[in-house]
């Protein structure tokens, strides 16, 4: 029993030790990516306000903009939203593509054929293209805003990552 918990402790301390992680400040592509997303979708949000019913009152909801959520100038925002948008309708069109596979792929299954290597290959290589291009938007960002600049809006992605949202969707206000 003794030996089982020395060897069971040796074992966590290995792991622990030989565990590689991402280097200090580096976060998954698919962060960024979930990031370029909501900017865009933020901005295509309209500004107008209706008002809505909030515990038996009228109120509107105030929608922060994406300069204002981020700290940045209004020309820095718009930076930043040329790299997400950018980001996005190319990601649209490589998902378009691995759809197409995806569909091959599950028609072969449907008729008890095994997917094909290739199939595999072009989905790999499919997914690889698609960090490219998020970190290709994402140096695009860095680029337009100045590494200064980018620090803020990078510092901002590391503390909401995870946390349900970039973006607040706005705080109630009595009229």
């Amino acid at each position: 029993m003794r030996a089982g918990l020395i060897f069971f402790a040796f074992g966590c301390i290995f792991q622990l030790l030989c565990q590689s992680s991402p280097a200090q400040g580096e976060l998954d592509p698919e962060v960024y990516r979930l990031f370029f997303q909501a900017a865009v979708a933020h901005a295509a949000v309209t500004t107008e306000s209706r008002p809505i019913g909030l515990n038996g009152q009228l109120a509107v909801l105030s929608r922060f903009s994406v300069q204002d959520t981020l700290g940045v100038t209004d020309q820095e925002a718009q930076s930043v939203l040329t790299a997400s948008a950018g980001c996005e309708q190319e990601l649209g069109s490589l998902a378009d593509s691995a759809r197409a596979l995806v569909f091959e792929s599950r028609l072969l299954a449907a008729n008890e054929e095994k997917p094909s290597e290739d199939i595999a290959n072009r989905l790999k290589e499919l997914d690889t293209k698609r960090t490219q291009i998020i970190l290709s938007h994402l140096q695009r960002m860095k680029d337009l805003l100045g590494a200064e600049r980018f620090k803020i809006v990078d510092n901002y992605i590391h503390t909401h990552a995870g946390n349900g949202g970039f973006f607040p969707s706005g705080a109630p206000r009595k009229l």
